[in-house]
């Protein structure tokens, strides 16, 4: 017997993916973005600080209103007290609210969805391994446009996981790359 799980976060990914393919004809723009991630995940007392390699594609629905997908993938891991942790992969969706384009430095808050999967090891072995944990994100950013046109910036953005998790566990990360509007 096939037994199939389907969390909230895959239900609201496929909503973001049906959404964008029909808002793809009345959007006002899409927005692609490449960047480096660096993490603070808390467990229990102790810090790790793996990095993270992020991509986010999105759309705007409105002017300075916009769904947006973020991918990251581990891009190192980190080591404290004979354990090393990395986030293998990070998957969120959300809604973008952008300031306007004359204000010069955009700021924008997302608001949204995640899921990851966290994979911690013992020195010599596989212990205690990966988990997967669903939750809310928050993330505020900066854009510093640098083009005349103001198609391309550079991005900062601090990020909130809200993960559900039995144990002691928080995740924040800081990204710094290149986001680029069409």
């Amino acid at each position: 017997m096939i037994h199939l799980r389907v969390s909230s976060l895959s239900l609201l990914l496929a909503g973001f993916l049906l959404a964008a393919f029909s808002l793809a004809a009345v959007a006002e723009g899409f927005y692609v973005g490449l960047s480096g991630s660096r993490a603070d995940v808390k467990i229990s007392k102790t810090h790790f600080n793996p990095t993270l390699s992020r991509l986010h594609l999105g759309g705007w629905i409105w002017k300075g209103i916009g769904m947006e997908l973020n991918a990251s993938s581990n891009a190192n891991e980190d080591t404290q007290r004979g354990l090393t942790t990395e986030i293998s992969q990070i998957v969120s969706v959300a809604a973008r609210f952008q300031s306007p384009e004359e204000w010069g430095l955009k700021a924008y808050v997302l608001l949204g969805a995640s899921r990851l999967t966290l994979h911690s090891a013992s020195t010599g072995s596989d212990f205690p391994g990966s988990e997967d944990l669903d939750g809310g994100m928050v993330s505020l950013g900066l854009l510093a446009p640098i083009t005349a046109d103001r198609r391309m910036a550079l991005m900062a953005q601090l990020t909130n996981y809200f993960v559900d998790s039995d144990n002691d566990i928080k995740i924040y990360s800081g990204s710094l790359g290149f986001h680029y509007e069409f």
